[in-house]
Order: C-alpha cells, then structure tokens, then sequence
C-alpha cells in the first residue's frame, strides 16, 4: 500500500506544506477552522507522520549549520582548520554538521531556517551582513558568529582579541629597544585591521613613545599594495615592520626580497601570518629576522561549537568570547637603535 505524504495532505485540504506541518507539530499561526480541516483531510487518508520528519519540524535534529558569507573573497585555506575543531567539537557533542553556501540571490538565513535542517548555526565570513544577524535575532534561531559583527547590540560570537595581541606584539618590540616601528595593514577600510593598529598605538601611548605617521601605511589591501607600501616606509628608516594582513606580508617581503642589501638585514619583520604560509616561504631568505602571529584557528572553531551548542538553550544571550592571536618563532630584537 503506498504510503501517504504530507505533499498529498496540503494538496487534498488545498494549503501549503508548511501549514500541514505546523498543525502536525502542533505550533501556532494556523486559524482554527484550518487547523479542523487538515486534520479531518490526515484522518481520512490515514496520514501518520514519519518520525524524521517530525524530528526536522522540531528542529531536534542533532544538526548544526554553518552558513559562510563572501566565500569567493576568502582564502581557500582559510576556514579548514576552523572547521576541523568545530566538527571534532559537535561530534564529540552528538551533532552533525551541514555546511550551507551561498546561492544565487536566495538569503542565507531564508534557506537556513526555511530548510528546517539545523537546529542552530555558525555563521562566518569577513562580511556577515547586518540584516542577516538581524533576521536570525529576530527569529530568535539559535546562532553564533565566528569574529565581531559589526551590528548594534550584543551578539554571542567569538572573536580574535586583535587589539590586545598586536599591542603585545608591539610592547616586545619596545622592550626590545625599538623606537621606530612601522606599521602596514588596511586601518582604513578593514574593522579587524583598524582594531590592529588601535593595539599599535595604545603601546606606543603606553611607553611614551610617538608613533610617527611616516611609519604607518593604512590603505594596505592587496599584494601590491603591500610592496608599495613596504617600499616607501624604508625610507623613513624603521627598526621593525609589523604587518596586520597576509596581503601586507606578502607584498612587503616580495619587496624585501627584491631589495637585497639595500635594506638592514637585522630588522625584525613581524608577519601577519593566517595560513602558516610566510615560513614555508620566506625562511631562507628573511631567517633571523622573521617572527609571525597565527590565528589558533582550531581552537576557534571549538569554542565556537561550544558556544553554539549553549546557544540552543538560550538564543541570542550574548554572549562573547576573545581568543588571543598566537606569536611564533623568530627574535624580536632592535636594528640600528641605540
């Protein structure tokens, strides 16, 4: 005998799925005459609800989504290893993960709630718009964000602690007996690079020292611009380049390498260094010199499944967390101060 479905069921009490699944369910919205007439049409075709499905209009589904924004400007590389400590994190948690992708015109919140699937989800990207954190708020669907939004109110995220780590990094450097530190990132268009170079100068304020314009180059967002960049700030003599972005970092020791000996080979470079990438490359050439600050990215993404999965009891709490960068390798040390 076949089997009847809810498509039949909509279709023979002339509503949509979702109002057959909703009085199934037994939420709200549905007026009381429709509700008797759907439920008239289920018993007499016999309709009985499959299990599954009724688990997926709960959203008890033991799944977690994770939506990804602007994926065609991110590296490739980028969310592996945040991905890594989150699925090891929600599976030791009893979850299973569903990766939603941008397509088309289609929001990704419509299709994350809209599908059912996901009992809550994580959302990452450089550019998460303010309209889609808005929509999930206001559904109160639980989620969290992977790095600081930039909307009004509190939103459970979390998020690199940049402002703190670069003014370590650049407190190091004065210890060291540097006084002419340079800085190279996109302050000007990029949030977490702005957050960067606000740790930067707290140091400098911190120590007394002046962080002297000529040093700094805040329109830093490609390679070539970071070549650019690295190229005019030798002029002005700095003792250590501290990069804020892997396009900083890699323009600026192209520019390095092509300089040869008209740079001091004992000048510290700190590198800004997402995808463990500057090592692997550079080390012959920048050895001695060379220091990088990482993203702990699988630590990331495991606090971030733990913060999700809180969620699912209390939505939209709040909630934030700020992980520090990691500082590896290389010697800071002072060229040409005294």
């Amino acid at each position: 005998m076949k089997r009847i479905n809810l498509n039949e069921v909509a279709k023979r009490a002339g509503v949509s799925a979702m109002t057959v699944s909703r009085v199934i369910n037994h939420k709200d919205h549905v007026a009381p005459k429709t509700r008797e007439k759907i439920n008239r049409v289920i018993r007499d075709l016999r309709y009985e609800p499959h299990a599954i499905a009724q688990s997926l209009a709960s959203r008890k589904t033991r799944i977690l989504g994770v939506a990804v924004y602007g994926e065609e400007n991110t590296h490739p590389a980028f969310y592996h290893q945040i991905l890594k400590g989150f699925r090891r994190r929600v599976a030791e948690k009893g979850y299973d993960v569903l990766i939603f992708s941008e397509k088309g015109d289609i929001p990704l919140s419509r299709r994350v709630i809209g599908s059912q699937l996901a009992q809550g989800v994580l959302l990452a990207g450089a550019h998460i718009p303010e309209e889609e954190v808005e929509v999930f708020r206001k559904a109160r669907f639980p989620f969290a964000v992977i790095g600081r939004p930039d909307v009004k109110g509190a939103i459970p995220c979390v998020a690199l602690n940049y402002r703190e780590t670069f003014a370590q990094v650049t407190r190091s450097l004065i210890e060291a007996g540097n006084r002419r530190i340079a800085f190279v990132a996109n302050a000007a268009g990029f949030p977490a690079d702005r957050d960067k170079y606000l740790g930067y100068l707290h140091a400098h304020r911190e120590a007394g020292i002046p962080a002297p314009p000529s040093l700094a180059r805040l329109d830093v967002e490609t390679q070539q611009d970071g070549l650019q960049a690295v190229k005019g700030v030798l002029s002005a003599q700095p003792s250590a380049i501290l990069f804020g972005n892997t396009n900083a970092t890699f323009g600026g020791f192209w520019a390095l390498q092509a300089g040869g000996s008209d740079w001091d080979p004992s000048l510290s470079l700190i590198a800004f260094d997402d995808n463990g990438e500057m090592h692997r490359l550079f080390a012959d050439t920048l050895s001695g010199t060379l220091g990088s600050i990482g993203l702990p990215k699988e630590r990331l993404g495991v606090e971030a499944a733990d913060l999700l999965i809180r969620q699912l009891d209390q939505p939209c709490n709040g909630e934030q967390i700020w992980i520090p960068l990691e500082l590896r390798g290389g010697q800071v040390s002072a060229c040409g101060e005294s």
